[in-house]
């Protein structure tokens, strides 16, 4: 396993992907980061009741303070593919605040050191659950549960008190 990403690194240079009209688009943190003091929040994986029932609704219910204290984009990342994200978001986040990006193969999670198994739930290889402060795609700050199925310091009210 790679070490984790630090405060003061650059994002990886890897592909994401989205839905665009029903397309696949791909893109690189860069692009989707760059010139903006963003929030980037990982999920273990789409439908499962930590990220289904608190961590998701979390973020789109406090998008307006966020957005309120200073944020450009929040935006968030899981294993799971664009077309799977896109029926989760319509659940959850209907109006499209918080933007969405798949990192099914997990390039991103294991560029970043934040990849964990999640076995014990037959999930296989995730990305751990995380929040990132980012200004210009380089981590201000970056926050990681001490286990997937946790929910503290990655709250959006712990993101709030991160900046």
């Amino acid at each position: 396993m790679r070490q984790r990403i630090q405060r003061g690194a650059r994002l990886p240079d890897v592909e994401l992907a989205y839905l665009a009209d029903g397309e696949l688009r791909n893109v690189r943190p860069d692009a989707i980061f760059a010139g903006q003091r963003a929030i980037l929040i990982g999920f273990p994986g789409a439908f499962t009741p930590v990220c289904h029932g608190k961590h998701l609704p979390d973020f789109v219910a406090a998008w307006p303070a966020l957005i309120g204290s200073g944020f450009d984009l929040v935006a968030w990342i899981s294993p799971n593919d664009p077309w799977t994200q896109d029926m989760w978001a319509a659940q959850i986040d209907p109006e499209n605040r918080l933007r969405r990006f798949s990192d099914g193969n997990l390039a991103f999670a294991g560029a970043t050191g934040l990849t964990c198994n999640a076995n014990d739930l037959f999930m296989g290889e995730r990305c751990e659950r995380f929040s990132m402060i980012l200004d210009n795609a380089v981590v201000d700050r970056v926050s990681v549960e001490p286990h997937y199925a946790t929910l503290s310091c990655t709250s959006a009210a712990a993101v709030l008190e991160m900046d």
